[in-house]
């Protein structure tokens, strides 16, 4: 991250907003010149929030801590700890903290220029409050430009951050998924404030067909695939006998043999240019088997095993082959899988979100760009040295020697 200049609380200026509510902000950073994202956080006291408004870009909120309301077209949603919400640009939102407790809010802006415009005035003012943490131009050379990708699962959460990163750093992206609405719409998005052009490409990874004309339709676009972030992939909860043949089969077909197909297809002309990254990201259910989690710790372990075995056949070709293990992670599938949790336990879903917080010792469950930053760094010439590793970036929840 770019540096800048903190200010304290205690010296931040009160800012009176429209509609009549008052925000100090936590902290606030100075923006920083040729920036590509803001990113941050705010913090609201309890009866306090901000009034109805919008921005001129895109913004993706989490919140980290508290409860609070979100309303937009007149419909009021709850919030709770690790609720994500999208906000494209234009559309009138308020916040307001409806707790006892501070509300914290993590949000992203697309761009590196925010203006938000009050509703009940129409008052346009830069973006005020909150810690502006900006990915600047002047950021470490990574020696990605020019380089083409594919990212499988790249519509949304993690493949989408990975995407995005990429393409920040100059990298040509080809982003594949079945949802063909949402591909474009999330390829626009990011093509129109990177460096490098985001294609979008319909396909199920889980079909052997789909993945081949999915490889070759990215490298008819791109040129070359130099990078392969394979990531779409799922399995439910279940006992082993919650889950039938075929249910099974999908994950099998899906996440394991859609990782071994998109590698087999991209590997060769990877090992001919003698340059190649390969990144799996896999789930620490591999390492740490449960019986509630048996399909997807099963397959995640063959995972591992075969990023490892990639490795040592690739690595004298310079083509390096690495394995992420996310834990608990802010997607729509972790949502899902609580929820599924949730009806197998009778743990409420607010019980488990605490408690799945409350096992990491940074005391939060992962975000998508907590992945996407590892994924880029292993992709980057600064990790040419890494290959067959297995990396857990899960804030410290999983510990073993």
């Amino acid at each position: 991250m770019a540096e800048g200049t903190f200010i304290d609380i205690d010296k931040a200026p009160e800012v009176k907003r429209g509609g009549g509510i008052v925000t100090r902000p936590l902290i606030v950073k100075h923006n920083t010149p040729g920036a590509k994202f803001t990113t941050g956080m705010t913090r609201f006291p309890p009866g306090e929030g901000a009034p109805m408004h919008s921005h001129n870009c895109d913004e993706q909120v989490t919140v980290l801590e508290g409860t609070g309301i979100y309303e937009v077209d007149g419909v009021v949603t709850e919030l709770k700890q690790h609720d994500t919400t999208y906000i494209p640009a234009g559309l009138p939102h308020r916040f307001h903290n409806t707790s006892d407790a501070p509300m914290a809010i993590l949000w992203i802006y697309a761009s590196p220029e925010v203006t938000r415009t009050f509703t009940a005035t129409g008052e346009t003012v830069g973006h005020l409050s909150g810690a502006d943490m900006m990915v600047s131009e002047s950021r470490m050379e990574l020696g990605l430009k020019g380089r083409g990708a594919l990212v499988t699962g790249g519509s949304k959460a993690i493949g989408r951050a990975c995407a995005g990163l990429l393409a920040a750093e100059g990298v040509h992206v080809a982003i594949v998924a079945r949802d063909e609405d949402r591909l474009q719409a999330v390829a626009e998005a990011l093509s129109s404030n990177s460096a490098g052009r985001v294609v979008p490409i319909t396909g199920d990874m889980s079909k052997a067909a789909d993945v081949t004309r999915a490889v070759a339709s990215a490298t008819d676009a791109l040129g070359k695939i130099d990078i392969l972030v394979n990531n779409a992939g799922s399995a439910p909860l279940g006992l082993i006998g919650d889950i039938d043949d075929d249910t099974w089969q999908s994950c099998f077909d899906l996440k394991l043999m859609g990782y071994i197909r998109c590698a087999r297809a991209v590997m060769g002309p990877m090992r001919e240019r003698n340059w190649g990254r390969i990144i799996n990201v896999i789930g620490n259910g591999g390492h740490f088997p449960k019986a509630t989690y048996i399909a997807g710790g099963a397959i995640n372990a063959a995972i591992l095993n075969i990023t490892q075995a990639l490795a040592e056949e690739c690595g004298p070709d310079n083509v390096l082959v690495n394995g992420i293990n996310p834990s608990a992670t802010a997607t729509d599938r972790w949502d899902s899988l609580v929820r599924q949790r949730s009806r197998l336990t009778g743990e409420t879903v607010d019980q488990i979100m605490a408690a799945s917080a409350a096992k990491v010792p940074l005391g939060r469950i992962g975000l998508p760009e907590d992945i996407a930053n590892m994924v880029v760094f292993l992709c980057s010439e600064r990790a040419s040295f890494v290959n067959g590793a297995l990396i857990e970036v899960d804030g410290g929840a999983s510990r073993a020697l």
